[in-house]
């Protein structure tokens, strides 16, 4: 087809002509279902995909693909899927026009289906009916895309509704036009079950929009025919915002609900500032030359569940791909440069259609527009690969695809319901990737994928430390003694050096001395702390802009801004009394700009701030009180607070903990913080694991027998992987600490605290353990007489096998205290390896 379904149906003039344009429509869905022989009634479960993710028994998550299946089908309609085992978790067959779209309720127990003039409320995942009504007196567009929204509380869900009326409407481009309408948005009341007011849009002629909730419950409206983006309030019920020039007829709103990104079929993509209400940017996504008029198909486009990533379905170079609705490859962009970060080939077989998995890093893919009975297919995708994860006849044409919660994941279909069938000669998988470890040995950096890759060595001068992946995992920096020698303090002069993933184009970002360097949890962007003052860069020097302050503190987690904190010298001190200092926490944008204070120690200050992190909504800056400015006042743990971003007064979060930034951790979902809770700087005494939130009351969940420190989420939220050992109270160190030390190992828990279980068991010292993405394994160290290792395994502690047999830093080891003692039983195991999974 060379236009889109909306297209087609939007030109049409009159009553009669209408009617004879759906009779036409519908014909040509007919044929389109007819094509998609994804799901078969019955037979086995699903050969040749990935094992579930956290088998062993902690960790599991379940993700489920929407998908259709051909209504002449038995057993078609819409299917819930789990991912990757290919199990039917429920089946919607009643459906008519296979129009419309899909909408989650925020507690994830239902989903709301527009078939046509017809939403279904569906339970999930078993898609049993629960109710629905009719659009009254009005029509929703045909066609795939997001047509309704469901309020944050769950309360409303709102239908886009159209009146046609009898003259035409020319498009911006005066090359088309289509009916001229009335447009609405018709408001669905869940308690009542029924269509109980409708809120008009200014503009008529929308064409097939695409609404969208922002956090604060007002709507987001992109009328594509007319290049405009609406603002609604529904408690007014009335739009209360025009926003013009809006070219595009794809979109995505960005998880803080500030940005709307709309991309139109020339590969182009616009950031819609709602805020200011104006374009703030427009930049191409093509490759120069590589040919995009149009390149990109009509398609939902999706986000990472992180809000970092946004694929685009996109055929450079391939004019014939885009009119079939058809790509080869999926851009994915990040979401704050707007800039490409990654292409993924799709299959030989053109794909029809493309969803990441709510991690971003691997799509489901399928190609069921197309005759060729070979050619018709899924597949699981790694992410920027296209490494064929897994393959199997028979297409999924995917509305959604995300997480459930746990409550739901467990909810049991009201029927039994038979697997996705699939033949024996379904392609073998290919074996897991588990991520890749950047590491030092004897002070280089080294590279290996998991689990048994081959290691690579891309430096070889023995003056390296602190491996960093970037957040596309395209780039590698790390530290460099300087061969210059020392600074005037006398300490090591380093430098900033970066490399790509693949060992290509290692390049000095700064000269030095540096002092602390973040990548952007989004962009591969650097932050990087000088003497003389905190500048931000890309990772190849470009576009680099000043701070105002040496100290660089966090990223917020849209990779927008920078907390950090100041220090001002008010008068130096005399005859043996300090120094007066006046010290204060500010915010600024990552380009230098818009830099606001938070919190002011008073003048003069008598404590200082080390700014922790920010909450994963971005409403708060975590930070740690410096009492006295006194480095061993520090080191026996102070206060960790949280401060609000809009204004306000500070909230503690936790009474006394140690300034370790692997001393706490946030869960997938940032609603709970874990955290090592405990003063004194000795690690063996004093340190339980406890759960809190902000403004919220702490539980402990240790043993006050048994130091336990290094907390680490599960990615579901369901664990804690800890490392845990006897408690030496009144021990300040030798044979006594390094032998309670000795006895640490890896344990996990429930998130109250309940079912404590330990998974090694060896006469060697674990501690800092990691999960992998899927929660299948854990990464952790292992410390045998002064030689650090990296283990690997399952999460209930089986198939443990060591893959990386020595951590060291030469370039410091013969000045640092004892590795078994760190400081005080503490070791910053990130200095020397970081894990990209």
């Amino acid at each position: 087809m060379s236009k889109t379904l909306r297209q087609r149906l939007s030109r049409v003039g009159s009553v009669a002509a209408r009617v004879i344009a759906l009779i036409v429509l519908l014909v040509l869905l007919a044929a389109m279902a007819s094509l998609l022989r994804a799901l078969q009634p019955s037979g086995g479960p699903l050969t040749g995909a990935l094992p579930k993710p956290g088998a062993g028994g902690f960790g599991a998550t379940t993700t489920v693909a929407y998908a259709l299946a051909s209504p002449s089908a038995e057993g078609g309609g819409l299917v819930a899927i789990e991912l990757p085992s290919g199990q039917v978790l429920g089946r919607f067959a009643d459906i008519r026009r296979q129009g419309g779209g899909l909408a989650f309720a925020p507690d994830g127990q239902r989903a709301y289906l527009l078939d046509g003039p017809y939403l279904h409320e569906l339970e999930l995942p078993s898609l049993r009916r629960l109710g629905g009504a009719e659009l009254p007196d009005a029509i929703s567009p045909m066609g795939h895309a997001r047509v309704l929204a469901v309020s944050p509380d769950g309360r409303e869900v709102y239908v886009q509704a159209v009146r046609y009326l009898d003259h035409q409407r020319q498009a911006p481009d005066g090359m088309s036009s289509q009916p001229d309408s009335e447009d609405s948005l018709a408001v669905y009341d869940v308690a009542r079950g029924a269509f109980t007011r409708r809120i008009p849009l200014m503009a008529g002629g929308c064409g097939l929009s695409e609404i969208y909730v922002r956090p604060d419950g007002r709507l987001v409206v992109l009328c594509p025919f007319i290049s405009q983006v609406g603002l609604v309030d529904p408690k007014l019920g009335r739009q209360i915002g025009t926003i013009e020039d809006a070219v595009g007829s794809m979109s995505a709103l960005t998880i803080d609900g500030r940005r709307l990104l709309v991309v139109d079929r020339g590969g182009s993509v616009q950031e819609i500032d709602l805020d200011r209400q104006t374009v703030a940017r427009r930049v191409q996504l093509a490759p120069a030359g590589g040919g995009c008029a149009p390149c990109v198909p009509y398609q939902l486009l999706h986000l990472s569940a992180d809000g970092t990533r946004l694929f685009v379905r996109a055929a450079p170079g391939r004019p014939d791909l885009p009119s079939t609705g058809h790509g080869s490859v999926v851009w994915v962009i990040n979401t704050t440069t707007l800039q490409r970060i990654a292409e993924v080939p799709l299959p030989a077989a053109p794909a029809f259609d493309a969803a990441p998995l709510p991690d971003g890093r691997s799509l489901l893919a399928s190609n069921t527009n197309t005759q060729a009975e070979d050619e018709r297919g899924s597949w699981l995708i790694e992410v920027p690969s296209g490494r064929e994860l897994a393959r199997w006849p028979g297409g999924l044409v995917a509305i959604e695809v995300g997480s459930l919660p746990a409550s739901v994941a467990g909810t049991q279909p009201a029927a039994p319901l038979a697997p996705l069938a699939v033949p024996a000669t379904a392609t073998p998988r290919t074996a897991p990737r588990l991520g890749r470890i950047a590491f030092l040995r004897t002070g280089d950096v080294w590279v290996k994928d998991l689990p048994d890759g081959q290691e690579r060595q891309l430096t070889r001068d023995g003056l390296n430390a602190q491996p960093r992946w970037s957040a596309s995992r395209e780039w590698l920096a790390f530290t460099r003694a300087s061969p210059a020698g020392a600074d005037t303090s006398g300490e090591s002069r380093r430098e900033l050096w970066v490399v790509g993933a693949d060992a290509g184009g290692a390049h000095r970002l700064d000269s030095g001395p540096i002092g602390q360097v973040r990548w952007s949890p989004v962009a591969d962007r650097l932050a990087i702390g000088t003497p003389n003052g905190a500048v931000v860069t890309d990772a190849d020097g470009s576009n680099r802009h000043d701070l105002p302050s040496a100290d660089i503190g966090a990223w917020s987690p849209d990779g927008a801004w920078l907390a950090y904190t100041r220090i001002d010298l008010l008068a130096p001190g005399t005859g043996g009394d300090p120094p007066q200092r006046r010290a204060s926490l500010w915010v600024v944008r990552a380009d230098g700009s818009e830099a606001r204070k938070l919190l002011d120690a008073g003048t003069p200050s008598d404590q200082g701030f080390l700014v922790a992190d920010w909450s994963p909504d971005a409403q708060y800056v975590l930070y740690w009180t410096d009492p006295g400015f006194s480095a061993s006042l520090l080191a026996d743990g102070t206060e960790l607070m949280a401060i609000p971003v809009a204004g306000g007064q500070p909230v503690q979060v936790v009474d006394k903990t140690l300034v370790y930034r692997d001393g706490f951790q946030w869960s997938a979902d940032g609603s709970r913080l874990v955290v090592v809770e405990g003063g004194l700087r000795m690690a063996w005494e004093n340190k339980a694991i406890a759960v809190t939130t902000i403004g919220g009351s702490l539980r402990r969940l240790s043993d006050p027998a048994r130091a336990d420190v290094h907390p680490a989420w599960s990615p579901d939220g369901r664990w804690i992987a800890y490392s845990s050992g006897p408690a030496a109270p009144g021990v300040g160190g030798g044979d006594d600490a390094r032998r309670a030390l000795a006895q640490r190992r890896i344990w996990v828990m429930q998130a109250d605290g309940s079912a404590k279980r330990q998974l090694t068991n060896t006469d060697q010292r674990d501690e800092w353990p990691r999960w992998s993405a899927d929660g299948s394994h854990i990464v952790f160290v292992r410390l045998a007489d002064e030689r650090a290792q990296l283990w690997l395994m399952r999460t209930d502690g089986a198939d443990a096998r060591l893959v990386v047999d020595d951590l060291t830093n030469a370039a410091t080891s013969t000045t640092q205290p004892p590795l078994w003692f760190g400081f005080y039983g503490s070791t910053d195991w990130s200095r020397l390896f970081d894990w990209m999974d």
